[in-house]
């Protein structure tokens, strides 16, 4: 809904490469990479997605759960010459690793998430 919390924050880094490419990594342990999605539209790169409570424990049975759950979403200003034909998004050892070559202006694009 409007203004909805998202559950958790996945950790991100964001650096320029030598080779005039963004490279975006999320940390997303414990998410399958159907649960993921990679958009990007408008300059902005929107990482979202869900990690899924473990069903095979019974709720009344936890100690404790210091793992965060649930919906996240983190959205990134990139700068408008990404080559939106080479982006490519990789999901590997719970790592999101989006890779943004920089060329002409940007156009909205849906990025698949492959497994690596």
């Amino acid at each position: 809904g409007v203004g909805r919390d998202w559950n958790w924050r996945p950790a991100v880094d964001v650096y320029e490469t030598d080779d005039r490419e963004l490279v975006i990594t999320a940390e997303l342990p414990g998410v399958d990479r159907e649960d993921v999605s990679v958009t990007l539209e408008n300059g902005m790169l929107t990482i979202a997605g869900e990690r899924k409570l473990d069903d095979a424990v019974d709720q009344q049975r936890w100690y404790r759960s210091e793992r965060a759950h649930g919906t996240f979403r983190r959205a990134f200003a990139v700068p408008e010459n990404v080559d939106l034909g080479e982006v490519t998004a990789e999901h590997k050892a719970g790592t999101l690793l989006v890779r943004l070559p920089l060329k002409e202006e940007a156009k909205p694009h849906h990025i698949t998430v492959n497994a690596a």
